[in-house]
């Protein structure tokens, strides 16, 4: 690894160390499945079309087949039966049968390009040829009134020709069959492939990762460990230890504050032993000072006992006075007691006086009457008099 390269890793952050490898794995991961997917779609796309056409190509063939042993039998059946006219009944149905045999021949010579599937159509058509080279003749002889012939054609000649142009097709349908599932199994085993391949690609990336993740671990144990051996060795009061600086990312940045901290806890040692002997100056002035406080302290100690006698006096005094406050506060209960009392007496004689005032008020008016009527008996006495 250049120097480049190392300082360049030396200052990339934590953050990023533990950020870059995931997300260039991840999009590689990404990649790799967007390229799988691409690949198994075409793949299946392709396998499906051709999987496609090999099944129509089949379906002709066995169509094909089943015409030629349709109308071999028709063939087998009129040079076979007596009745003259079969021949001209049936000779409709043989010919459209043909000519669709014909067409569908065609059109798998036309669709096979494989050297195998043109080799076996020869052999057909060469089959056909025969049979049908055979079979006119055998019709021919049959029109003719050759009866005996015409079977006789029919079961030497006719008959093995059906049956070998018959299994030339059936060779070629087989052939068609095998095709299909060889095609089948060859897609199958090409999307296996694919798989293995994102599989192998996943063991690959996993494995990246492990080998990332481990160097990764690598480079930022090692320089942990060597602050923690410089943080232990301060720890244990070694203001010495030596803390190299040598990375700009956030390991860099603790031995950065690290060293900081180990300058700071010397000065502060430092001002710590001054202030310790400023201390013990005080100290043994603090001493001294103490005797004379000592002594000080008897003196009052000895004030305070003279004190406490004449608080004592004191607090007898205070006894006898809170005696007479209780005495005096039972004479003052006794005497509002008392004044209790007269205050109902007062109250009587206020009603008794009201009771008074309301009777002389009664008496005033009886009087009042009273001089009313001697005034009607002056009256009433000078009259008579007059």
């Amino acid at each position: 690894m250049t120097s480049t390269d190392t300082r360049t890793r030396n200052t990339l952050t934590i953050a990023r160390r533990l950020w870059l490898p995931p997300l260039v794995i991840g999009l590689a991961a990404v990649a790799m499945g967007i390229g799988a997917a691409w690949t198994m779609k075409r793949v299946d796309a392709e396998s499906a079309q051709a999987l496609r056409a090999q099944q129509a190509k089949l379906g002709d063939a066995y169509t094909w087949s089943g015409l030629t042993e349709a109308n071999a039998a028709r063939v087998v059946a009129v040079l076979q039966s007596a009745d003259a006219g079969l021949d001209e009944r049936l000779k409709p149905d043989v010919d459209a049968t043909s000519a669709r045999i014909s067409t569908l021949q065609k059109g798998l010579e036309a669709s096979s390009v494989l050297p195998e599937e043109k080799a076996l159509l020869d052999t057909v058509g060469a089959k056909r040829k025969a049979y049908i080279d055979l079979r006119n003749q055998a019709r021919d002889l049959k029109k003719a009134g050759q009866e005996e012939a015409a079977l006789q054609a029919l079961k030497t000649q006719v008959l093995p020709a059906v049956a070998s142009y018959l299994d030339a097709q059936r060779d070629f349908v087989q052939h068609e069959a095998a095709r299909s599932e060889a095609l089948r199994a060859e897609a199958q085993a090409l999307a296996m492939t694919v798989l293995w391949w994102v599989v192998a690609g996943m063991v690959g990336i996993a494995v990246l990762l492990v080998l990332t993740t481990r160097q990764l671990a690598s480079a930022l144990l090692g320089p942990l460990q060597l602050l923690g051996k410089a943080t232990d060795q301060v720890g244990a009061g070694d203001l010495t230890a030596h803390i190299e600086v040598r990375r700009h990312d956030e390991i860099g940045d603790m031995a950065t504050s690290l060293q900081r901290m180990r300058d700071s806890l010397r000065d502060i040692v430092a001002r710590v032993r001054q202030s310790a002997d400023s201390i013990a100056t005080a100290s043994a002035e603090i001493a001294t000072g103490n005797g004379d406080l000592s002594r000080r302290t008897e003196q009052q100690a000895a004030a305070l006992e003279e004190t406490a006698a004449s608080m004592h006096e004191m607090t007898e005094g205070v006894q006898q006075s809170a005696s007479h406050a209780q005495q005096a506060a039972q004479l003052a209960g006794q005497a509002a007691q008392v004044a209790n009392q007269g205050g109902e007496v007062v109250g009587r004689v206020v009603h008794t006086m009201d009771e008074i005032s309301h009777s002389s008020r009664k008496i005033a008016d009886i009087i009042g009457v009273m001089d009313g009527i001697a005034f009607q008996t002056n009256i009433l006495a000078l009259n008579a008099a007059v």
